[in-house]
């Protein structure tokens, strides 16, 4: 038997782009009817006429709305404007910036005119938000902005239809800290003069430059690092012989040798494998690029974790669908990889994190879904290896603003410190530490720490635009920063 969703709107008509979205999520196992409040004719103004005329996707359409004893006997009821919805357990709201849908979409289109343009979009049920997500408009692009809001809106839904959306708590993993949206009231001309300036500089930046992610390595602690990042002294790698950037830098350290492990991407192959170099205790970092590891799939994000005594290297590899890690030793000034463990986990995930805390393995890491920065998701066991649990909350959050590792959690002050990126300017903006307060199988909660820039670093390298991952070993520290590079250099 499938599952009948009754969706309440004021008026007879959605914006194109938002109809197709829901009516899309019909199916063998959901049926959608829609009621209507007030069946008055819709008005618009002639701004918004001009508007939907350019944009198809904002043009209304009528919607046949059925009276369906107003949505008694539905089993799902989906609230999008005010109208008012039959009392039920299953009524849900749909808000986007904490306004009902219907009333914010008008001037949605407003956030284009800040940086980032971020959206937020909340399902209140019996008055609690059980689930949000937090995401950006495409900031040079009103069409698309408007397609990527449908397309998530959907997304989404589906995700809550099937029963495995459950995201923690606003309040339990400090959602509004980092979130510095808002829906301003400007004019058009301001929303079409940002669109075009955005537009123009991604323009440029594609046409004269290329990405240039670098690492840097800091002899010094974790915990100086986060109290005065400017006072830290910089090495910065150079990497001969190599087309390519370097990024995701992690340390594997004894007490004879210090190893850095790094993401090696080709541009021109567009694929990225597992480098390793020792590092001298003093001197430049002037090093040609050793090859560790390299698959027929692209590889990134060399995680290290210690179980046993034994080393182990965790590389990302979502496109193969599988995680794996390698044991990893040290012979002769040489890492050695053993034969990879299978960690089993039901879906791909990028820049997947392992860490110990309160008794348990924990595993978080991206869900490679639709968005490949938003779905951070979080598994417990009793050894690196599994069997592994879903957490309770699942996904943990969907927020651009922090929702892929960045790096090593550590301690700071009693207290595990997990950090995360920042994309929603562009991915690998930069880096959100948050301290976490509980961490248990059914709990999570955390506030955040702080922010740290590229520009906080004092890289003795010029104007950095992006940090993505931060690492950690007892006596040196490793951070990635991005770079423009003239295209042909």
């Amino acid at each position: 038997m499938g599952m009948l969703v009754a969706i309440f709107i004021d008026t007879p008509a959605l914006p194109k782009a938002i109809y197709e979205a829901l009516t899309g999520l019909r199916s063998d196992q959901i049926s959608l009817i829609f009621v209507c409040a007030d069946n008055r004719p819709i008005r618009q103004s002639r701004v918004s006429r001009l508007i939907s005329s350019l944009f198809p996707q904002l043009r209304p359409v009528s919607v046949n709305c059925d009276d369906l004893s107003d949505g008694r006997g539905a089993d799902f009821c989906l609230q999008l404007g005010c109208a008012p919805v039959p009392d039920s357990e299953e009524a849900v709201t749909v808000n986007l910036n904490r306004r009902p849908l219907q009333q914010a979409l008008p001037g949605l289109l407003h956030c284009l005119a800040v940086s980032p343009p971020l959206v937020q979009l909340e399902m209140i049920r019996q008055g609690k938000v059980a689930f949000y997500a937090t995401t950006t408009l495409v900031p040079d692009s009103i069409s698309q902005s408007i397609t990527r809001l449908a397309d998530n809106l959907a997304y989404h839904l589906k995700g809550w239809f099937s029963g495995e959306y459950q995201t923690a708590p606003p309040s339990n993993v400090d959602r509004d800290s980092i979130f510095h949206g808002t829906q301003p009231s400007v004019g058009w001309h301001k929303v079409f003069a940002r669109v075009l300036y955005e537009r123009l500089l991604r323009s440029y930046r594609w046409r004269f430059f290329t990405d240039d992610w670098r690492v840097a390595v800091a002899k010094t602690s974790i915990s100086a690092l986060i109290d005065v990042p400017s006072k830290v002294s910089w090495r910065s790698a150079r990497w001969a012989e190599f087309n390519g950037y370097v990024a995701d830098p992690f340390i594997l350290a004894t007490k004879q040798e210090t190893w850095l492990l790094v993401e090696l991407f080709d541009q021109a192959t567009g694929k990225g494998v597992i480098g390793g170099q020792l590092l001298e205790p003093t001197g430049p970092l002037v090093v040609a690029p050793s090859v560790l590891l390299e698959l027929p799939d692209h590889l990134s994000y060399p995680y290290l974790f210690c179980f046993q005594g034994a080393n182990y290297l965790m590389p990302e590899n979502a496109d193969s669908q599988a995680l794996k890690a390698y044991p990893v030793e040290m012979k002769d000034r040489q890492l050695v990889l053993g034969s990879p463990v299978v960690i089993d986990i039901e879906t791909p995930l990028y820049d997947a994190t392992l860490f110990q805390h309160g008794g348990y393995y924990w595993l978080l890491g991206t869900v490679a879904a639709k968005d490949t920065h938003t779905q951070l998701a979080l598994w417990f066991a009793q050894t690196p290896f599994g069997p592994w649990t879903r957490h309770r909350y699942w996904p943990l959050l969907v927020n651009i603003q922090c929702g892929r590792p960045a790096g090593k959690p550590f301690y700071d002050d009693g207290a595990l410190v997990i950090p995360l990126q920042n994309s929603a300017i562009r991915y690998g903006e930069h880096i959100e530490l948050f301290r976490v307060t509980q961490l248990t199988p059914t709990d999570v909660r955390w506030h955040h720490l702080k922010s740290l820039y590229a520009s906080d670093l004092n890289i003795e390298d010029g104007k950095s635009y992006g940090l993505h991952t931060l690492s950690w070993s007892r006596n040196a520290v490793a951070v990635d920063y991005l770079k423009y590079r003239p295209r042909g250099h």
